[in-house]
């Protein structure tokens, strides 16, 4: 607790990770830790070093290509499922991809997951 006294304020949204204890029969009691706390806020200002977007159409890729033109620090694939065929691309350069970004391309219903 103490190395998270920052971050441990009324407020602030926190991510925590935990583990559960596996008790037998005869300890009745069960046991959660805490092994990680983390910032929300932090999460969402790191940068995204890698995402895979997976489209259906032509359509949606040219959207993630509007979206994200310019040059930056992030690694980007493409997954297109066409009729019985996944086709998978690597954008050659890296681009400058930001979170807002991808909620406007999750409105548009195009799915991407951050690695």
């Amino acid at each position: 607790m103490e190395l998270n006294r920052e971050i441990l304020k009324e407020g602030n949204s926190l991510i925590l990770t935990l583990s559960k204890s596996i008790s037998n029969d005869e300890n009745r009691f069960k046991r959660v830790n805490v092994q990680k706390i983390g910032s929300l806020k932090a999460l969402f200002n790191s940068p995204i070093n890698e995402v895979s977007f997976n489209v259906k159409t032509e359509k949606d890729i040219n959207e993630i290509l509007k979206m994200i033109n310019e040059d930056g620090k992030t690694t980007v694939n493409i997954s297109l499922t066409a009729e019985d065929k996944i086709l998978k691309f690597k954008l050659k350069n890296l681009r400058d991809l930001d979170r807002k970004s991808l909620n406007l391309l999750r409105k548009r219903e195009i799915s991407s997951t951050i690695s």
